[in-house]
């Protein structure tokens, strides 16, 4: 078990310091996260596609004509 120090209002307003970001860093984390999501966004309908494309219009090298 880990043994805080000091009073607990010390101990608080250390770890609310900690959680507090500039608003560059804001910004710089939404950008991120936006692109994340658009990412994510991506590959689900493309995962999504390929597998109705694959019931749908089934394709393989060994096919003959």
């Amino acid at each position: 078990m880990t043994e805080q120090k000091g009073t607990p209002e010390e101990v608080s307003a250390s770890d609310s310091a900690k959680v507090e970001t500039s608003p560059t860093e804001d910004k710089k984390n939404s950008k991120i996260r936006k692109a994340t999501n658009i990412i994510l966004i991506v590959v689900s309908f493309l995962f999504v596609f390929h597998l109705i494309a694959d019931r749908f219009i089934p394709s393989t090298d060994l096919g003959r004509i």
